[in-house]
């Protein structure tokens, strides 16, 4: 004998909780082979009326069968818009993430946003606008949907919604600019949702908050500095952002220099981390060295003066900085692991290794060595490559990762390496497989070594006495441990 379906979901009308439990994963395994199509036709109401059960469980499994449409099935059902967007008043996350997943996958199509929009949806999020946390995921939702085309864009921006969006940036209620600035860095990933933002002027308001409130201890406006700060510092990562035509428009690196001469050290650090993020791009390292500001300068002469809090914000925006020589790029002519390795080394790095990590010069690659050796001499020498190598080898010590990371980017340069020579502290510290005893900081020593061996084949500063021992312990893996460290270590227990 056999039960219908229709007899199961039936029993999703009992009060037994442990019940609709079991029937909602047995449901979920019949109903996986079922298209959108199928259900539609012969369950529209038992999914009508799944998405108002009052367990979650029952809305995700309504959900689930939802998520199958296809636009190529025909027209989306418009019974089903009201009650999924009502889904975005649940406490459930599964159910809210669920609920904007079938919906930014329906409104794919022109014909299926415009009905998301019919008029009794519009009734439907009335409502929801009015609380605070919601409104904000109705608003991230729909920019979930612009950014699936210009034309969405168009059409969440003729119904208004994105215009909504936008004027939270002038709220009286910083909370709710603060929670704007999440959607905003979403929106910004298209080429239209940025230009967009500008055409509504969203940035300005933000740009008048944290150039003003530098000193402020309220602790709304520094979470709204600190987070504004970081998603500016974001939009070097966007190809489509003219970076330098952003900053001179909005005098960014202007307010940053003032956010570097705040007492506030929370502020304080966003700004160096802002500063490093913007740096780490090649075009931004370079648009931040030309600047009149001489934000490199105040960079190294912060950290010279940093107390211990401020030194790892200092820390991680040098590596960032240091890392800008690390962009790759396809050379013109082919490189083969015979030209750069030797035969022995050669067979601890195949070449299609070699190809993934070995940094190509490019155009800007003399210029970013020449402005990071510049930016290090700048750096006062106790607190440099010595200090570094100190904090490297504590495992322990909050700034270990950060120095390891550093050095690293730093054995990119051809004066970085020279740098390291000639410090008798990092020679040490880099020939003493014992140095490190974390898992973590074992990884990152043998990353350093390896990075160390492939570039000063292509520039060389060692000598192959160096390059022998490099070859060797990258040969021997990041936890080898010589014989005699290891019986030191069994005689000291």
């Amino acid at each position: 004998m056999s039960i219908p379906l229709t007899g199961f979901f039936a029993l999703l009308s009992s009060p037994s909780n442990p019940l609709i439990e079991g029937v909602t994963k047995i449901l979920h395994y019949l109903l996986r082979p079922e298209s959108y199509h199928a259900l539609d036709k012969d369950f529209s109401d038992y999914l009508t009326e799944g998405l108002q059960h009052p367990n979650p469980s029952v809305q995700l499994l309504a959900l689930e069968q939802l998520r199958k449409y296809k636009s190529s099935e025909g027209p989306f059902g418009g019974k089903y818009i009201p009650w999924i967007l009502l889904l975005l008043s649940s406490q459930n996350v599964d159910v809210v993430r669920a609920s904007e997943d079938v919906l930014v996958n329906v409104a794919q199509t022109p014909d299926n946003l415009h009905l998301v929009f019919a008029t009794e949806n519009q009734e439907a999020m009335a409502p929801m606008m009015k609380d605070s946390t919601i409104r904000f995921r109705v608003y991230d939702l729909f920019v979930g949907i612009s950014l699936a085309s210009p034309e969405a864009l168009e059409i969440c921006s003729h119904y208004g919604i994105l215009g909504e969006l936008c004027a939270e940036a002038q709220s009286p209620d910083l909370l709710r600019r603060l929670s704007a600035l999440d959607i905003y860095q979403k929106l910004a990933h298209s080429p239209e949702g940025f230009a967009y933002m500008q055409s509504k002027f969203v940035f300005s308001p933000y740009l008048d908050l944290m150039s003003k409130e530098t000193e402020s201890s309220d602790i709304q406006i520094t979470l709204v500095s600190c987070s504004t700060i970081e998603f500016f510092a974001k939009f070097i990562d966007y190809q489509h952002v003219d970076f330098a035509e952003f900053q001179a428009e909005t005098l960014l690196f202007d307010v940053m220099g003032k956010l570097l001469n705040s007492d506030n050290s929370d502020i304080k650090s966003s700004a160096v981390m802002a500063l490093g993020h913007i740096g780490s791009q090649p075009r931004g390292l370079s648009l931040v060295a030309q600047h009149p500001s001489h934000l490199l300068d105040r960079l190294a002469e912060e950290y010279n003066d940093a107390w211990q809090k401020y030194t790892l914000a200092c820390l991680q925006a040098i590596a960032l900085i240091f890392e800008a020589g690390r962009v790759l790029a396809r050379s013109s002519r082919q490189i083969t692991g015979s030209q750069i390795l030797t035969n022995w080394s050669s067979e601890i790095f195949p070449e299609h290794f070699l190809v993934a990590i070995f940094p190509i010069r490019n155009d800007n690659s003399l210029e970013i060595a020449q402005i990071t050796e510049q930016f290090y001499s700048r750096i006062d020498k106790s607190r440099a490559l010595g200090e570094w190598v100190k904090y490297a080898k504590q495992d322990t010590a909050d700034a270990s990762p950060f120095c390891l990371r550093l050095l690293t980017a730093m054995a990119g340069y051809t004066w970085g390496r020279k740098e390291m020579l000639a410090n008798h502290l990092f020679m040490a510290y880099l020939f003493n497989r014992s140095a490190n005893r974390a898992h973590d900081r074992k990884v990152q020593k043998h990353q350093l070594v390896e990075r160390l061996y492939m570039m000063d084949h292509a520039h060389p500063v060692f000598d192959e006495n160096v390059h022998q021992v490099l070859a060797r312990y990258i040969k021997d893996g990041a936890f080898y441990i010589p014989a005699e460290a290891a019986v030191a270590s069994q005689s000291s227990q």
